[in-house]
């Protein structure tokens, strides 16, 4: 009690305010963009806190790994919502692919006839042709793989898949890759050796340090870069501006 009378002490301090009096009305908790099918709503402003942060720390970076520690994370909601805040906010010409073909999710986010599938572009792991369409999403394409059958292992370790991926790191500002959990998926650990960088999801109360430790390991042992970590529905039982205090 005694350390978080100081800390509130301190805040009031700052900024003139009292803080110990009751407040009846709680702020709403910022959770991940959520999806319409028609259109998607505003990101949050931590969609571009992220981008900030990556631009700023890793100028290089365009190809972008979202990946977590089990399924059920948001890895999906998260990828999906970052890449379309970068096209609508920064207006960036911005390439979201799905990438988890066993439990494939991006497609759930857009309407069917404003996506592109992998059908679209390869034929028994050939590359067909480069042939993107934004499909009235602005600067955003979209890549879905569902229904796409292939042999995983052979199609991602092959030629045609790095000149894929060479030709569309030419052609967009960013490429984001949404994939499977890295802690149940070798595709998640030959994607992070392919992409720029990957940003690691856990949930809030719920990922136990041992299996972030373990995916973080991973992640590095395969040679990849770790731009970092985003903690999922996390609630705050007390108010958010005393966070920087503690």
């Amino acid at each position: 009690m005694g350390k978080m009378y100081e800390v509130i002490s301190k805040a009031q301090e700052e900024n003139n305010k009292n803080y110990l009096e009751p407040v009846r009305k709680h702020s709403t908790e910022i959770l991940p963009v959520l999806f319409k099918r028609k259109e998607v709503e505003h990101a949050p402003a931590w969609f571009k806190e992220l981008k900030a942060k990556i631009q700023i720390h890793y100028n290089e970076i365009k190809v972008i790994m979202f990946t977590g520690t089990s399924n059920g994370y948001g890895v999906t909601t998260i990828s999906a919502g970052f890449a379309s805040s970068l096209a609508k906010n920064f207006e960036l010409k911005v390439l979201l692919i799905d990438f988890n073909f066993k439990a494939p999710g991006v497609h759930k986010y857009f309407d069917d006839n404003s996506t592109n599938i992998f059908q679209d572009l390869f034929s028994d792991g050939k590359l067909l042709g480069l042939d993107v369409k934004s499909r009235n999403r602005g600067h955003l394409y979209v890549i879905t793989c569902n229904g796409f059958k292939l042999d995983e292992v052979s199609f991602l370790g092959s030629e045609n898949f790095d000149n894929f991926l060479g030709k569309i790191r030419d052609k967009f500002d960013y490429v984001i890759l949404d994939t499977p959990p890295v802690a149940i998926s070798s595709d998640s650990q030959i994607f992070s050796q392919k992409a720029d960088g990957v940003v690691l999801v856990v949930e809030s109360s719920k990922t136990r340090k041992q299996v972030a430790v373990k995916a973080r390991k991973e992640i590095q042992a395969a040679g990849a870069k770790l731009l970092g970590v985003v903690i999922n529905r996390r609630k705050h039982y007390i108010p958010k501006w005393l966070y920087k205090w503690l």
